[in-house]
C-alpha cells in the first residue's frame, strides 16, 4: 500500500470534513451543557418560572448574558425578576439608554431590565473566558393562565427560535395547583421531534428535549380545570377546549406524518449508505483485481551492476520506492546526491577539526567551468547551488555548518531540495515506465470520488442531518476508492522490468559478501554503486561488507596511496583511523535528514405526538405561545 499518499489522503478529507461541519477544537462555541426549567402555577394565574443555565464558555471574552421575552400577547406583566451565580445574588442597576447599545458593558456582578422593541432584556454583567458556570434566572409572570368557561390554558414558548445558542439537554417541570384529575389535565409541546412530554400525577409535567439547536422553539400548551385558578383575573368568556384539542390533534397528526416520512427516508437513507459502501468496497476489489503489476520477463534475484547509468540517484529513487514512497527517504537521496557530486568531481570532501573534534568538510572543486555545471541535471544542480551557497563564507563547509546554514536559509533550502525532488520526478516521469491507462483509471476515480464526497456532504448540511446514513456510506465507499486508486497505478512492461532490475540490484548490496560464486567486482565499481546504496538507505551496511571482502582495505598503505582519489576511499580512511567516532556516511545520512526536516519546519512556522393531551412526543407545529424567549452571552 502506498501509505504516505493514503495517509495525506485521508488527512486532507479529515480537514475537509472539519471545516464543513464547522467543527474547531482550538475555539468551541459557548453553548449550554444543560438548561432547567422550574415552573409553578398559582391559584391566581401567575407563573413563576426559575431557569437554571449550566454555561461552557469559549475561549473568547463574554461580558453580558441575556434573557428576552416577547410582550407581544401579554395579558399580564414580568416582575420579581432575579438573577444570580451560586449563593451570589447581582445586584439591579439602572443603565437608562446605555443598555441598548449591544456593545455596552455594566459593572460586573449587577443586572438590568429594559423593553426595547416590544420585547423586555434581561441582562447580566460577567467577565468569563474558557470556564463554566451555572446561572440562575427567576420572574414573575402575571395572569399567564388564561382562564375560559370549560378550561384554563397556559399556552408559553420557553424558547424562540431567536435563543442564540445551542443546549444539549432541555429539562423542564410544570406543577400546577391541586384538584386537577388525568381526565381534565392535559398537555402538549411543540418544537423538535425528538422532544418528550408527559404528566407526573395529576399535578405535574415533565419535558425534554435533547440537542436543542439555534433556530428551534421549544413552547408548552396545557388545558387545566378551571376550579384549580379560583383568583384569575385572566378570564375570556367562551367555550375553548374543543378548540385546543381540535389544534393539538391537526399538530400531532402534521407531526406523526411527518415522523413516519422520516421514518421511511431513514430506512431508504440508510439502505443506500449501505449500498453506497458495498459499491466502494467492490470498485476497489474490482480495481485492483482488473490492475495488477505486469509480469516481467527477467525476473532475476541479483542484479551485479548499475541497471541505468543515465539516471541520478533521485530519479533512480523513484523508481526504486514507486511501490512504496512511504520508504523512501529524502535525507537518503539528498546524501546520495551530494556523494554523486563528489563522484564527479564537482565537489570534494575532507578532514575538519573543530575544537578538537573531527568534523566532514565539504569543498567545492575549482577545476569545473560555469558550462560544467549548467550542464548538470536539475535535480543536481539544486544540491550543488545549496553547497554552493553554504562554502561562501569560508570556502567550505562542515556537517554542523550545513545545519546551520540551513536555519538562516531555510525557505532557500527548502526551495533548492524541493527543486531536486520535482526535476527529479519530471525526469523520472519522461522515461514513460507508468502505465498511463492505470493512471488515467486512477485520476479519474480521484475526481469522481471527489464530486460524490462534496454533494454527500452538501447532502448532510441541506438537510440538517436528516440524511445521514447515505452521504456517511458514499464518503466512506469514496475513500475506499481513492486509496485504492493510489493501490492500481502501476509500472508499464518496461518500467517493472526496470524496477525488478533495480531491486535485485538493492538486493546485490546487500549480500555480495556471501556470494562466493560470483566474481567479486572491482573495488572502483563501489565509488558508483554507493551512491545509489545511499539512496537505497543501505551505505552503512555496504561499507561493512566492503572492508570484509576487500583485503586490501585493510592495510593503512592502501589508504594513503588512495584517499585523495575518490571520496569513497577517503571515507573508508576516516572510518578507520577514527572508528566509531568518525561514521561519515551515518554522518552524512543524519545531516541530511535534519536538514531536510528543519527547512520544511522552519519555513512552514512562518509562514410520535398525542393529539388527546395525555403526553408523548413534541409536535412540530404550534407558534403561537407567548413568550417567544430568545437569549444567549456576547
Amino acid at each position: 500500500m502506498k501509505f504516505k499518499h493514503s495517509l495525506k489522503l485521508i488527512i486532507f478529507l479529515v480537514a475537509i470534513l472539519t471545516l464543513v461541519l464547522g467543527v474547531n477544537v482550538e475555539a468551541r462555541d459557548t453553548h449550554l451543557k444543560r438548561l432547567d426549567f422550574n415552573i409553578v402555577l398559582h391559584e391566581n394565574g401567575d407563573m413563576t418560572v426559575t431557569e437554571t443555565w449550566d454555561v461552557s464558555f469559549s475561549e473568547s471574552q463574554h461580558n453580558v448574558g441575556f434573557r428576552t421575552i416577547d410582550l407581544e400577547g401579554l395579558a399580564g406583566e414580568i416582575i420579581d425578576i432575579r438573577v444570580s451565580q451560586g449563593s451570589k445574588e447581582f445586584t439591579f442597576a439602572e443603565y437608562g439608554e446605555n443598555v441598548h447599545d449591544p456593545d455596552y458593558k455594566g459593572q460586573v456582578g449587577t443586572f438590568s431590565t429594559h423593553v426595547y422593541n416590544n420585547e423586555l432584556w434581561i441582562e447580566w454583567y460577567i467577565n468569563e473566558f474558557d470556564s463554566e458556570k451555572t446561572y440562575t434566572l427567576s420572574y414573575r409572570v402575571t395572569d399567564a393562565v388564561t382562564v375560559y368557561n370549560d378550561t384554563a390554558e397556559l399556552y408559553w414558548q420557553f424558547l424562540g427560535t431567536n435563543f442564540s445558542m445551542n443546549v444539549n439537554k432541555v429539562t423542564g417541570k410544570i406543577t400546577i395547583p391541586q384538584g386537577a384529575n388525568e381526565e381534565n389535565f392535559r398537555v402538549w409541546a411543540h418544537g423538535p421531534l425528538n422532544g418528550t412530554i408527559s404528566r407526573e400525577g395529576t399535578d405535574t409535567c415533565l419535558f425534554e428535549v435533547k440537542n436543542f439547536n439555534t433556530g428551534d422553539m421549544l413552547e408548552v400548551r396545557l388545558a387545566m380545570p378551571v376550579e384549580i385558578f379560583p383568583n384569575s383575573s385572566n378570564t375570556v368568556a367562551k367555550d375553548y377546549l374543543d378548540t385546543i384539542l381540535e389544534e393539538e390533534q391537526k399538530y400531532a397528526d402534521e407531526a406523526n406524518a411527518r415522523r413516519k416520512k422520516l421514518m421511511i427516508i431513514g430506512i431508504v437513507d440508510l439502505g443506500v449508505g449501505v449500498l453506497a459502501l458495498g459499491f466502494g468496497i467492490l470498485a476497489s476489489i474490482l480495481l485492483n483485481a482488473r490492475y495488477k503489476r505486469h509480469a516481467v520477463v527477467d525476473d532475476v534475484e541479483y542484479y551485479r551492476d548499475l541497471p541505468d547509468k543515465t539516471m541520478t540517484p533521485a530519479q533512480a529513487s523513484h523508481l526504486y520506492f514507486f511501490y512504496n514512497q512511504a520508504k523512501r527517504n529524502r535525507g537518503n537521496v539528498v546524501s546520495a546526491t551530494i556523494l554523486e557530486l563528489a563522484r564527479q568531481k564537482f565537489i570534494y570532501f575532507d578532514e575538519v577539526l573543530e575544537k578538537d573534534k573531527p568534523d566532514l568538510g565539504i569543498y567545492i572543486s575549482t577545476d569545473k567551468s560555469e558550462d560544467d555545471i549548467n550542464a548538470l541535471s536539475q535535480d543536481l544542480k539544486s544540491i550543488y547551488d545549496l553547497v554552493r551557497d553554504a562554502c561562501k563564507e569560508e570556502g567550505f563547509v562542515t556537517l554542523k555548518g550545513l545545519e546551520k546554514h540551513t536555519s538562516r536559509n531555510a525557505f532557500k533550502v527548502k526551495g533548492q531540495i524541493d527543486s531536486m525532488e520535482s526535476s527529479s520526478k519530471m525526469d523520472f516521469e519522461r522515461r514513460n515506465y507508468v502505465d498511463s491507462k492505470s493512471e488515467h483509471v486512477r485520476n479519474t476515480v480521484l475526481v469522481i470520488s471527489f464530486l460524490v464526497m462534496f454533494a454527500a456532504f452538501a447532502t448532510m448540511i441541506t438537510t440538517n442531518f436528516y440524511v445521514l446514513y447515505a452521504p456517511l456510506g458514499f464518503i466512506i465507499g469514496s475513500i475506499i476508492a481513492m486509496i485504492s486508486s493510489f493501490e492500481i497505478l502501476r509500472l508499464n512492461e518496461e518500467g517493472e522490468q526496470q524496477f525488478v532490475y533495480w531491486k535485485a540490484f538493492g538486493k546485490f548490496i546487500e549480500d555480495f559478501s556471501m556470494m562466493k560464486e560470483y566474481e567479486v567486482p572491482k573495488l572502483v565499481m563501489w565509488e558508483e554503486y554507493m551512491v545509489y546504496a545511499a539512496m537505497m538507505g543501505k551505505a552503512e551496511k555496504a561499507v561493512k561488507q566492503i572492508r570484509t571482502v576487500y583485503k586490501e582495505l585493510q592495510d593503512p598503505q592502501y589508504y594513503d596511496t588512495h584517499r585523495s582519489s575518490s571520496y569513497l576511499f577517503f571515507f573508508m580512511y576516516m572510518n578507520s583511523t577514527r572508528g566509531g567516532s568518525f561514521n561519515s556516511f551515518g554522518n552524512i545520512t543524519k545531516t541530511f535528514n535534519n536538514i531536510n526536516n528543519s527547512a520544511t519546519r522552519l519555513s512552514q512556522s512562518r509562514n410520535v405526538s398525542s393529539g388527546g393531551g395525555f403526553g408523548g412526543g413534541f409536535s412540530g407545529g404550534g407558534g403561537g405561545g407567548a413568550g417567544r424567549g430568545g437569549g444567549g452571552f456576547r
